[in-house]
């Protein structure tokens, strides 16, 4: 992949870059005396080479790659759309893979979505992020031999390493943790991939470490949930737990099949309110009878012999007859002289004969009342253990209880027991990778080689001071990185500036590694700043040798952000065959990127 040309659309904030073969630099330096429209605003930003637009340029092309647009991800372009100078814009980078010339265009006020791509011979067709960024990641990065060129998620991490733009101040401290995107398990893996190394063992490594640390997190989560909601911290008592709720359950389960269920209490309950009811109706028809009883024995007594012709006798002894009934022997004035005229007529026979008949249902009843009674008695046994119906409510909800508390306890000792158990076999696993390392080490040892001979001879051209150093390495470590390369490392390796030396070596020696082995990777290097607080000496050694490479017709872009220096113009026509020849944007202080400060 390499870069044809950058502009803006509709409107143009800066006349379209063109990109070319070896050097591109995006160069700022002072404007000059005189300087049409020179102002006191102006006059004081003269002496700054800062704002004027470099990084930004940079930030464009990774913006149209489609890198993250926010104000953390990207604080100077989010910043300008903020001060509404890219509303309405979108980006448009032109570039070619293999043989093949695309085009992508983003919009800032839409940079999720519609995002038009394709190449240049058909039309563009929209596409959201996430999906374009997959298409992208297969045409620029992907290959069938590697693990993690199967997982687009290393797009942008990839990318960063081919464009580096000042985010932070430690950007070129380190050649190898160049990013915040990458843990130290990544480090190894994604290099390797960078240099066509097998990089297998290390991705399995970096795999299974950070699965155990993911399961070793979840299981404390679960854990610190489970101890917080029983209120321990010994998981043990609450495997206890769990077992002697599992024995109250079952004790409980045990009493309530012992207990009636609460459906026969009610129907004992109805049983005994209808013995109750015929109870009642025989106690009545017994009184009932026993006032007639008396009634026969009063009238033998008191009444005369010609009662019966007497009407005003016979409705006065009526009325008595009916009192004495207390209401419920419903007779009319007919019935109750007849049943008179009976008892005054043939008393005697009457009376016993009424008495015998009396008695006799007096006494079935009784009976029926004592059989009723006993069958009433032993329902009120039943019933009357209130004690056995509450405890059984209790029981039914007490049982409730214990089992959502074991349902709990159950699901959380479940669910850590797998996790733990997970994390065991994560280990084997680990185990037995680690048990290859050797053997994998000797297998890459002629690749390591390769290309450490490629970086001794980029080395040897850009260290300029005599010291002894380590090329390159591959060590085994006892922390979860396991395997460590050391790169360009010596006793004078805490220098800034050497840093920034390291960092040029490795990353041109990455590029032209994959020039030379034509390996599906971005032909591009972009810099920002990397010369600056250099000595001079690095800078023109470096031109050299980009000078040496051209000439053995290497294909490939260097892009780097400079500031103009007056060493520059210390060799003849240095300034003029280097730094103008090789200029695609020239940048000001009066003359910024976007034409404005923001």
């Amino acid at each position: 992949m390499i870069f044809n040309k950058l502009y803006t659309t509709p409107k143009e904030l800066f006349k379209p870059i063109t990109f070319h073969n070896g050097l591109n630099i995006i160069f700022a330096h002072k404007d000059e005396n005189g300087n049409p429209g020179n102002s006191v605003e102006i006059d004081s930003q003269k002496s700054s080479l800062h704002a004027v637009g470099k990084s930004t340029v940079l930030d464009l092309i990774s913006f149209a790659l489609l890198s993250d647009f926010s104000e953390t991800s990207s604080h100077r372009l989010y910043n300008a759309y903020e001060k509404k100078i890219l509303h309405g814009i979108s980006v448009v980078l032109d570039f070619s893979i293999g043989n093949t010339n695309y085009q992508i265009k983003r919009s800032f006020d839409h940079p999720n979505k519609d995002i038009y791509f394709g190449s240049l011979d058909m039309p563009r067709t929209p596409h959201p992020l996430i999906k374009l960024r997959e298409h992208l990641f297969s045409l620029i990065f992907y290959r069938k031999d590697f693990p993690d060129s199967l997982n687009s998620y290393w797009y942008q991490k990839l990318l960063s390493f081919f464009i580096k733009v000042k985010k932070r101040d430690d950007l070129f401290s380190d050649p190898i943790d160049f990013s915040r995107n990458l843990s130290d398990l990544d480090f190894v893996p994604f290099h390797f991939f960078l240099l066509n190394i097998n990089n297998s063992i290390p991705s399995e490594h970096r795999d299974i470490s950070e699965d155990i640390s993911k399961l070793d997190l979840s299981l404390k989560d679960n854990e610190k949930l489970l101890k917080e909601n029983f209120k321990t911290n010994d998981i043990d008592k609450i495997r206890n737990m769990g077992k002697k709720l599992t024995a109250s359950i079952l004790k409980l389960d045990t009493r309530i099949a012992e207990f009636k269920l609460t459906e026969d209490y009610k129907e004992l309950e109805i049983q005994a309110d209808e013995l109750t009811k015929e109870i009642k109706k025989l106690w009545f028809d017994n009184v009932v009878d026993r006032n007639k009883l008396s009634e026969l024995h009063e009238y033998d007594k008191i009444l005369p012999s010609d009662a019966h012709d007497d009407l005003d006798k016979i409705t006065s002894i009526y009325n008595e007859v009916n009192s004495l009934l207390a209401g419920n022997i419903k007779k009319d004035l007919d019935d109750a002289i007849l049943f008179r005229k009976a008892i005054l007529s043939s008393r005697k026979e009457f009376a016993d004969e009424e008495e015998g008949r009396l008695n006799s249902n007096i006494l079935l009843r009784n009976q029926k009342i004592e059989a009723y009674e006993s069958d009433r008695k032993k329902l009120f046994v039943e019933l009357s253990n209130q004690k056995a119906l509450t405890d059984l409510t209790n029981a039914y909800t007490r049982l409730t209880k214990l089992q959502i508390e074991l349902t709990d306890i159950n699901t959380s000792l479940k669910n850590i027991d797998k996790i733990s158990k997970s994390i065991s076999d994560k280990h084997d696993e680990h185990a037995k990778v680690l048990d290859k390392v050797n053997d994998y080490l000797e297998s890459i040892l002629p690749a390591v080689n390769h290309f450490k001979g490629l970086l001794s001879s980029i080395s040897g051209k850009l260290f300029l001071d005599s010291h002894e150093i380590k090329i390159f390495d591959i060590t085994e470590t006892d922390t979860k990185q396991k395997l460590k390369i050391s790169l360009l490392e010596g006793s004078i390796m805490d220098s800034t500036g050497i840093n920034q030396v390291r960092t040029l070596v490795y990353d041109i020696a990455v590029l032209l590694n994959s020039v030379y082995q034509n390996l599906s990777l971005p032909r591009f290097i972009a810099h920002d700043g990397i010369f600056e607080n250099l000595h001079k000496d690095h800078f023109f050694e470096f031109i050299k040798y980009i000078h040496e490479l051209l000439d053995n017709k290497y294909e490939f872009q260097y892009i780097l952000t400079l500031n103009d220096h007056d060493y520059f113009d210390e060799i003849k026509d240095f300034r003029q065959n280097n730094i103008d020849a090789n200029t695609i944007i020239e940048l000001t202080p009066t003359h910024t990127l976007f034409g404005m400060n923001f």
